[in-house]
């Protein structure tokens, strides 16, 4: 009741997970498209968002190689991918839309280091904690990685994006947002293919964790794996 003083408290939470790999795999067979490279370039660039990837696949039509198709259907005018997010975060955001835009464009072009963020962004260390904190707890769009050895209270860290969507869409959307302006697509889709290697090599790290996560969970590795973590040091 309106009145009652437990009024919005919530009862249960339900929280929304990408597909399971196996379930990615049979999408990508129910349309005749599977192979591991095109495996990689629908985790790296959709991640596994259902919408996304029913407005990709009905626009596929089979004559180009996937990556072609995914940038003719990702780069044009009026395109579905180019102002979602853009709108999202505006409203969510508010009056700090374009710091925290900035803060997710610095991790999405491997500014990962929080002093590597505060000189591209201009934000104090002080102020951008603040900011960083926010993004991860609250909003849960990155996330603070320490190496290995070292507890989570180090100071030795750095920040990537979760979801590998907004990584990309960061990387080529939002850093080039003055090419999509003068509506220069031909432009952007040669940026992102010479770019797309290094893209891809954070991505394909991402799909490997996946596939030791799934076949951890069912049992079918010859050991059972505690931990997945990283080691910063080459």
């Amino acid at each position: 009741d309106y009145s009652s003083p437990l009024y919005w408290r919530k009862t249960a939470s339900f929280h929304l997970k990408s597909f399971y790999l196996n379930t990615q795999i049979e999408i990508l067979q129910d349309y005749w498209i599977l192979n591991a490279k095109n495996l990689l370039y629908i985790f790296s660039i959709f991640y596994w968002i259902p919408k996304y990837l029913e407005i990709f696949l009905k626009n596929f039509n089979h004559q180009n190689n996937l990556l072609d198709e995914i940038l003719e259907v990702f780069f044009k005018e009026n395109s579905f991918f180019l102002n979602e997010w853009k709108e999202l975060f505006a409203l969510e955001f508010g009056k700090s839309y374009e710091i925290y835009s900035s803060i997710l464009t610095a991790i999405a072009i491997w500014k990962t280091k929080k002093s590597e963020i505060s000189d591209f962004t201009w934000i104090s260390n002080d102020s951008l904690w603040v900011y960083l904190k926010k993004l991860e707890t609250y909003y849960e769009l990155i996330e603070r990685n320490v190496p290995i050895t070292e507890k989570k209270s180090s100071k030795i860290s750095k920040y990537k994006i979760k979801d590998l969507f907004l990584k990309f869409w960061f990387s080529f959307v939002y850093k080039y947002d003055y090419l999509i302006e003068m509506w220069d697509f031909e432009e952007l889709k040669k940026i992102v293919k010479n770019n797309i290697d290094s893209f891809l090599w954070f991505a394909f790290e991402e799909l490997v964790k996946q596939i030791i996560i799934q076949e951890n969970k069912l049992s079918k590795m010859p050991f059972k794996i505690e931990k997945i973590w990283t080691f910063f040091d080459k």
